[in-house]
């Protein structure tokens, strides 16, 4: 859709895609055609992020605040024209979090003492970022592991902020096409606490909140307002494996109110669809 529409952006982009058989957070992403013409430059990475986030999503959130920390110790990570950068004290961990983070038997890091979030300095305009991880972080940590390096794409605009290597893409406005938010000030406390959930697994998305207003500009739909947190929903993975079988029994045994991922209609089949626009299946 995007490369057909290459003009096309924020709100109205959206809106022309409202009748996709698509999850509404997957809806929103294409008013930023510069962010998935990035995305798409290396598909099986979008992919392990992903299913690094089902895994262990604490684990990767933690790991967000943690690289935030070291961008912004290297002098690169500041407020812009396009962003602000607010700096607060973590939240701190429960009992019951820790209760929680054992029983998920998972070995990570300790969470970062501080919380960093990154806001558009404008709510109504968002610049996506593009920046090579050398200029950012300095020397990599884990050279057996290195960071991948998404560079601005061709054909998109991108321009360099206070230091080469660090920009970004034109604005775009829009109003209601950010489908939701990190509670980052909840972070610590919610995410160490969904995975293991009166004995059984939970969703892992009680801390991206739903904006329950764009949600409904978004789908068409009513959604109520005590209805805010993201869910992952099977039934718009498709074909896809999970990473093992100790996510995919997670997900598929757990239920899911509506079974859906903030949305209250079942996916559209997908397959049925694309043969139904073939003149070739006919």
């Amino acid at each position: 859709m995007v490369p057909d529409n290459p003009a096309m952006k924020g709100d109205a982009a959206v809106q022309a895609v409202a009748s996709q058989p698509w999850d509404p957070s997957v809806k929103s992403l294409v008013a930023f055609p510069a962010l998935l013409a990035m995305m798409g430059e290396n598909p099986p990475w979008v992919e392990n992020l992903g299913n690094a986030f089902l895994a262990q999503p604490h684990d990767v959130m933690d790991s967000v605040q943690r690289l935030r920390a070291i961008a912004q110790q290297t002098g690169t990570l500041k407020s812009t024209p396009q962003q602000k950068v607010i700096v607060t004290p973590a939240a701190p961990v429960s009992a019951s979090s820790s209760t929680a983070a054992t029983a998920t038997a998972h070995t990570a890091a300790p969470a970062p003492t501080q919380v960093i979030k990154i806001e558009p300095t404008n709510p109504q305009v968002v610049y996506v970022p593009s920046y090579n991880p050398s200029t950012v972080y300095g020397t990599w940590p884990n050279s057996a592991y290195p960071p991948v390096y998404l560079p601005p794409p061709p054909g998109e605009q991108f321009t360099d902020s206070f230091v080469k290597g660090f920009g970004y893409s034109l604005g775009v406005a829009t109003t209601w096409a950010l489908f939701s938010s990190i509670d980052w000030d909840d972070d610590d406390h919610h995410h160490h606490d969904d995975d293991y959930h009166h004995g059984d697994y939970s969703h892992n998305g009680d801390n991206i909140n739903i904006n329950v207003n764009n949600f409904n500009h978004i789908t068409g739909e009513n959604l109520p307002e005590n209805h805010v947190n993201w869910q992952h929903n099977p039934a718009y993975r498709g074909h896809t494996p999970y990473p093992d079988n100790t996510v995919a029994q997670r997900f598929h045994q757990t239920n899911v109110s509506g079974g859906l991922s903030a949305t209250q209609h079942a996916p559209v089949d997908r397959e049925a669809q694309r043969r139904s626009d073939d003149p070739a299946a006919a």
